[in-house]
């Protein structure tokens, strides 16, 4: 070590500003990273640069320590950009800059770190050989959610979705009508996923895109068989099929005097009435019936649906 080096040292740690981190080691003590005034990040490097963070100059320039072994030291900044030249001083046990700037103004500075991010520890010695290569950072996990959430909606909710007579609240009964809807945006949001996806993922993405198609075919269904239903209930079969041919004249046939003739009118009326509403009788309940049955039909079918929906939606993974 030179003497004039080891005199600084003693000279300015008999002063008490030295602050004991520097004497370790012969380094200035304006190195490290300090906070402008301006809110800006400045660092000061051991080569005489004082650069941003990210080690550009347009925003830096030079320093000098112009009284070396002085207390307090003093600095010449020189900024790059303009020219500008400050003088400061470390004060505050090195943990501030203030001075004034050529035209007068002050400036001032705050200690963030006293070590310079620019130096680097000497690389261990090498020895020849083949040269190696870091290998790359493994993906993240696979996490199908992206695939199952969107179709969590339909998956709940899809008893109500495939029933003839749909029940619920306000919001329930909102998304069962807009359903069909939906699913087609929900499947094109999956197509678009699956341009991106790898080979090892791409059986998920087929069985979510199964899973959109098969709702899409069950829904369909159902609306047919609720057309039928209420195409057959628009021409409700009321009885008159069944009814007896009407006599022109519901005395016709009836021998006697006046009275005896009022007397079958009314019969014949009467018979008339109870005959037709005995048949309408059997016509509401052969339409109940076959209602019903087109009903039962269709729960059976869905239950079918409903089996192998959910176990290709079980295939997302």
């Amino acid at each position: 070590m030179r003497f004039s080096n080891i005199l600084r040292v003693l000279l300015i740690a008999s002063m008490g500003v030295l602050h004991p981190a520097f004497a370790v080691e012969l380094s200035d003590p304006i190195l490290g990273q300090w906070k402008w005034f301006t809110k800006t990040t400045k660092v000061f490097h051991a080569d005489g640069r004082f650069t941003d963070p990210e080690g550009s100059t347009a925003k830096g320039g030079t320093w000098k320590c112009v009284n070396p072994g002085e207390v307090p030291l003093k600095y010449v900044i020189v900024w790059e950009k303009g020219g500008s030249v400050d003088t400061v001083l470390l004060i505050n046990e090195g943990n501030r800059l203030a001075g004034k700037n050529a035209h007068g103004a002050r400036i001032s500075a705050d200690r963030l770190s006293r070590e310079d991010p620019g130096k680097t520890p000497d690389a261990p010695p090498t020895t020849a050989g083949p040269a190696t290569t870091a290998a790359p950072p493994a993906p993240p996990p696979w996490n199908p959610s992206s695939l199952t959430e969107p179709l969590a909606p339909y998956i709940r909710n899809l008893a109500d979705l495939l029933s003839l007579r749909r029940t619920g609240n306000k919001d329930t009964k909102a998304f069962l009508a807009q359903a069909s809807g939906t699913l087609i945006i929900v499947r094109q949001e999956i197509v678009v996923k699956r341009e991106k996806a790898t080979s090892q993922n791409m059986p998920a993405f087929n069985a979510a895109l199964k899973t959109c198609d098969l709702i899409s075919a069950a829904l369909a269904e159902r609306s047919k068989v609720l057309g039928n239903l209420k195409a057959s209930g628009a021409v409700v079969n009321d009885g008159r099929l069944e009814e007896q041919a009407r006599k022109d004249n519901l005395v016709q046939g009836i021998h006697g005097d006046g009275l005896a003739k009022a007397v079958g009118s009314i019969v014949e009326s009467d018979r008339e009435r109870d005959a037709n509403a005995r048949a309408a009788a059997r016509a509401a309940n052969s339409d109940h019936a076959l209602t019903a049955m087109a009903e039962n039909q269709w729960n059976q079918r869905s239950t079918e649906w409903m089996q192998q929906i959910a176990a290709t939606y079980g295939e997302i993974r």
